[in-house]
Order: structure tokens, then sequence, then C-alpha cells
């Protein structure tokens, strides 16, 4: 949790509600939740700000107050309409497959609001992926479809990591990309949003960065941590080799995740730079980690 600092008039005025309807909502909902000064004053944080702001902005897509609230605190128990996520998933495919982008991108903003973003990229998007690869090496697709399903996702993906960054920017800035060579980024993109949700600021590069521009990239841009992402086993073996000179270089925190490290000699290998191999799991722990170092954000 951020540092409380602001008084419920500034904190109200930057999450563009009224005073009253903030007291409200921490009255009946718990969100949000400030701290309070010696004299016994409301004192917000910058989290605070960014909670109030992403539940007014699902209220003014039609939801109400306590549903908004529910999927904020990652509870959406009144908004999942009876559809399972493997009849989303399976919709969602059948869209995509039949040229319905905009249907696509329907169902999946109905699964957000319905299930929360980061089940439904967990259960929906990822097994998705693995599907249409399936297809893919069966033949009953060609490369084309396989590529527009994946750049569908991506696009999709990313406007919610934008909308979600709305919401306000926090004060830990990281950069999340794809190490050398490495062209599947979509678990990397979702992993950026992710850590977007934990109030990082995160700057996302997506495919095949270099690490001699990410280091002068890290230096302009003042980031804290950097997130790299890897499928393939032989690639990861080789940007181990090489991250104990560029941290050194760097001067930053460096962790490795992706589908490579389902091996667990793998993860032994990567130590402390590997934080687990799921999505959810990996965010709370790189955001836990970054705000132990920074304990004023």
């Amino acid at each position: 949790m951020g540092e409380g600092i602001y008084t419920v008039k500034v904190a109200a005025e930057r999450a563009g509600v009224t005073p009253e309807l903030l007291r409200a909502w921490e009255r009946r909902y718990g969100v949000p939740s400030p701290a309070r000064s010696a004299s016994g004053y409301r004192l917000y944080s910058e989290e605070d700000i960014r909670a109030v702001r992403w539940i007014r902005e699902k209220i003014e897509w039609g939801l109400s107050a306590r549903q908004a609230v529910e999927l904020f605190k990652g509870e959406p128990s009144g908004l999942e309409g009876g559809f399972s996520l493997d009849t989303i998933r399976d919709d969602l495919l059948e869209q995509l497959l039949a040229g319905e982008r905009e249907k696509a991108d329907a169902v999946l903003e109905r699964a957000f609001l319905g299930h929360g973003v980061e089940k439904v990229c967990l259960v929906v998007v990822q097994p998705l992926l693995v599907r249409i690869g399936e297809m893919w090496s069966r033949g009953d697709i060609g490369v084309a479809h396989e590529h527009w399903v994946s750049e569908s996702l991506k696009s999709i993906l990313i406007r919610r990591l934008v909308e979600e960054r709305k919401a306000g920017r926090g004060v830990i800035r990281v950069i999340v990309g794809c190490v050398p060579g490495e062209m599947h980024e979509i678990g990397a993109l979702m992993f950026a949003l992710f850590l977007v949700r934990r109030g990082l600021d995160v700057l996302y590069l997506g495919q095949n960065i270099p690490l001699e521009d990410l280091r002068g990239f890290i230096v302009e841009f003042g980031a804290e941590a950097v997130f790299l992402s890897v499928s393939e086993e032989k690639r990861a073996g080789q940007i181990l080799e090489a991250l104990p000179d560029f941290e050194a270089e760097s001067g930053v925190r460096i962790f490795v995740g992706g589908r490579a490290f389902e091996s667990e000699a793998l993860q032994q290998a990567a130590g402390e730079w590997f934080l687990s191999r799921d999505l959810r799991e990996a965010a709370d722990a790189g955001a836990k980690l970054l705000r132990r170092k920074n304990p004023a954000e």
C-alpha cells in the first residue's frame, strides 16, 4: 500500500469524484482504504486514487458501483452471466477464425467484466494460444490464420493495457519485453498488464529486444527493473549466461520468465532472476520486491 499523502478534497479531485462519493465508497465497500494522520484525518495514497479512477471508469461503462468494486477486488460474482470460461474461449476462437474482429472484441470485453481481467488472461487467452499453435501444427489452419488470431489478441490486450494505465502511473518504473530473437510476446504483454494493475509504471517494449539497446534505454528512462520473457529453452540458457554481466552493467534488477521456464532445471539455474511460472504470482512477487526497495511508493 502506498503512503497516504492527500486529503480527501485533493484525492477526490485527482480521482474525478466528489469527496462525498469517495467517503461513501469507503464506508459501503471498503474501497479506497486510506491511512489516518496522527489527528485522525484521512490521507489517501496514489494507489487509493488509482483504485477510485478504475472503479469510476467501469461505472461509466455501465456497471453498478457494487459490481465495479467486486470486479476490482477480483470477486465479480454478479457479472458472470452464466457463461463458462470454456464457452467464452470457444466463442472467441470461432469469431476470430471467422474474421469477426468486433464480435471477438465484444466476447473478450464481456469476459473481462464478468470474470476479471487476470482470470480471463490465464484461463481463456493462454489456452487459446496453445490451441491455435496445435491447430497450425496439425495443418488445420495456415500461418496467416495463426498470425491473425495472435495479432488480434495482442491488439485487444494492448488496448486493455492502455486503459489500465489511464487509472494512473505508479512511482516505480519497470520495463517488460522479450529477449533477443524472441518473437512470441503475448505472455510478456499479459505480464505487463498484470504489473500495471499492481500499480507499477510499465514500459512495454514487445518482441526481440537487443540487450545492448536495452542497456541504454534503462538509463534514459530511469527504469528500476527489467522483466524479460523467453519461450525456448536454448535461448533461455543463452540469456542466463549473459545476465550476470548485463545486470551488473545496467545496475537494475533483472527478472526472467516465460514458457522456457517450465523446465525445473532452468528455474534452478535462474535462481533469484526467476519469480514464478504463474503470471499472477510472478507479478505479485515482483511488485512486492520492488516496493520493499522503494517503500515510499
